[in-house]
């Protein structure tokens, strides 16, 4: 007799991390349309995609990520994680679930810089990425 087991864990091949490089747009369309192509689950697209975006660029935050974790905020912002924290479980930054953890999406930093601007005072953020994120196009603004 055998037990039938959920699969927990995708073994990404070079083809496939190419593939994700190419096609996400970090929508949520094309994590499911990315998703039928692997056949895998569409939130390890997602958290993958965000990984590789951020491990291509040289300074700690990729160019233009759709997803931000706790750390690249810290490093964008100046700001030490538990400050970060504390605008996550006061609700002024929105985080999303996604498998072993959460993010940030980039429409969501903007709305919180562009409310909460008086919280960056006294820190030391990154200009070129305040200004990156800043610019960067909100759906439904």
């Amino acid at each position: 007799m055998t037990v039938a087991t959920k699969k927990i864990y995708h073994k990404w091949t070079a083809a496939e991390e190419e593939l994700l490089l190419n096609e996400y747009d970090g929508s949520a369309e094309s994590a499911e349309m990315l998703a039928k192509k692997l056949d895998i689950n569409p939130e390890w697209v997602r958290r993958k995609a965000n990984r590789l975006l951020n491990a291509e660029a040289s300074d700690g935050v990729a160019d233009n990520p759709s997803f931000f974790t706790v750390d690249d905020i810290c490093y964008a912002l100046g700001v030490p994680a538990h400050k970060v924290n504390t605008w996550i479980s006061s609700g002024a930054l929105r985080k999303e679930r996604i498998p072993g953890g959460f993010v940030v999406t980039r429409q969501e930093l903007k709305r919180f810089f562009l409310k909460f601007t008086g919280e960056l005072e006294g820190w030391q953020p990154k200009p070129e990425i305040l200004k990156d994120i800043i610019q960067s196009e909100i759906k439904n603004d």
